[in-house]
This record gives structure tokens, C-alpha cells and sequence, in this order.
């Protein structure tokens, strides 16, 4: 794989390849639908039916957010998201804007990029050590101003040329520890996206250089109740990552 393949980051910028002659596909069984118009190519985000919904309550209850640590779990409505997606950008996070609302749900611009659990998977060790960081930076500081994204497992985040974009804004999830829930979700993803051992060394290499200001932020204890939540949540399931237990060891 040459360098133009894995993509090169440079600031907040990153040039990934994207095949552009093509028309995208959405994941099976996403709820989104592509628009495509003359000229532009949009998406329609509508919101997760109730057997999705079910799925991920029964996880993050398994994960102990909501039966050990109070957590709580709903669907914004369309107005809540917009409503929600406006607070974000007015703290300037990167936060997708809708272009449109409509019965069906909020259409979007097509974000030409790749979802940050893919380019874990293929990119170089520096544009890792930078989006890992840059992934991180942002989660502290939407928190520090009383801001929690939800569904931050990394298929909802895209890379592109303007850098890291989050989409999917539907889920809300609240309590006394939601902040701690979601960086437990974020840094258990991204230890597992990142496949190999050598990106994995990579990922944990950044959660060190944050560990003094997540001590300041955070309550510890809850954070590692919840990553080891995560982890044996995902025992002998397609995301089981018992290296995310070397996470448990940098908080302990």
C-alpha cells in the first residue's frame, strides 16, 4: 500500500482515497437513504426503529450505564436533533448542519469521507496518532462545555478534507455519568477499530499523553467500571477487544 492509498494527514486536514467516481453506498441496514439531485448528493437520517433501539438499551445496560451507574437512554426528535445540532455549533464543534427537515426525517450533505472505524483499520501510524488525538480533544472538550454527543462508537464520526465531522445525533443519553459513559465508549472503540498490535500501542500512546487532564475531568473509578463493562459486555461477540483491559491498567 503506497502512501496515497493510506491516505495523508497534514493539520486538521486529511486527503483519504476516496473513489469518487462512484456513487456511495449506505451500510445495510442503516436508517438513511440517499437523495441524489442534479448536482448534489444528500442524506436522509430517520430515526432508528424500536427494535434498534431496543438492541442498544439491552447493551447499555449490559455495559452496567444504566443498571449500576443510572445512566438513561431516549431518542431525540427530529426538532430535538436540530435544536441539539444548532447548541453544538454555536460552541463551534464539528457537527454536521442539516440542510433540510422534512416528515421523513433531516437531510444532510453527503460527507465525502471515510467513518473513523474504517480508517483505523488502513491508515498510517501518524494519521492514527492524530485522530485518535484529534477524537479525543473534542469528546473533553464537548464535555467540559456540558456536551454530550451520544453514539460515539466511531461508524458515526466521518474523516475528511475539513477533519473529523460527527453525524447521527439522534440518541440521547444522560445521567450523572454520561460524560464517563461516552469517553468509555469512545476510547474502547478505538482500541478495537485499531486492529493490529502496533495501532493499538498507537491509540494507548495518546490515551497516556490525555491521562492527566481526563484525572481532572473525569470520576476514575466510574471510567474504568465502565470500560471493564465494555469489555466483558463484548466477550465472544464480533467486538470483543480484551486489549481495551490495558486501558483499565492506565486508569488503575
Amino acid at each position: 500500500m503506497n502512501q496515497s492509498e493510506r491516505g495523508i494527514y497534514t493539520g486538521q486536514y486529511v486527503e483519504l482515497p476516496l473513489e469518487q467516481s462512484k456513487r456511495p453506498v449506505l451500510p445495510e441496514g442503516c436508517d438513511s437513504r440517499l437523495i441524489q439531485t442534479e448536482t448534489n448528493l444528500y442524506v436522509l437520517r430517520q430515526s432508528k426503529s424500536n427494535i434498534k433501539m431496543r438492541s442498544i438499551y439491552d447493551e447499555y445496560d449490559g455495559i452496567g450505564f444504566i443498571n449500576r451507574f443510572g445512566g438513561t437512554l431516549s431518542l431525540r426528535s427530529v426538532e430535538e436533533q436540530r435544536q441539539f445540532i444548532v447548541h453544538c455549533r454555536s460552541f463551534d464543534l464539528p457537527v454536521v448542519s442539516p440542510v433540510a427537515i422534512t416528515e421523513e426525517g433531516i437531510i444532510f450533505p453527503f460527507i465525502k469521507g471515510k467513518a473513523l472505524s474504517d480508517v483505523f483499520g488502513f491508515c498510517n501510524q501518524d494519521i492514527l496518532h492524530a485522530l485518535a488525538s484529534e477524537n479525543l480533544k473534542d469528546i473533553q472538550r464537548a464535555h467540559m462545555l456540558h456536551v454530550v454527543y451520544g453514539d460515539r462508537w466511531g461508524p458515526n464520526d466521518i474523516v475528511c478534507l475539513e477533519g473529523l465531522q460527527r453525524i447521527d445525533m439522534d440518541l440521547r443519553i444522560g445521567g450523572s455519568y454520561a460524560c464517563e459513559f461516552e469517553l468509555a465508549q469512545v476510547l474502547y472503540h478505538m482500541v478495537y477499530w485499531a486492529k493490529d498490535k502496533t495501532r493499538k500501542s498507537n491509540v494507548l500512546e495518546v490515551v497516556v499523553g490525555e491521562l492527566s487532564s481526563f484525572n481532572t475531568q473525569y470520576d476514575i473509578d466510574i471510567l474504568n467500571g465502565l470500560l471493564e463493562g465494555h469489555i466483558q459486555y463484548f466477550i465472544d461477540t464480533e467486538y470483543e477487544c480484551l486489549s481495551a483491559y490495558q486501558l483499565v491498567d492506565l486508569f488503575t
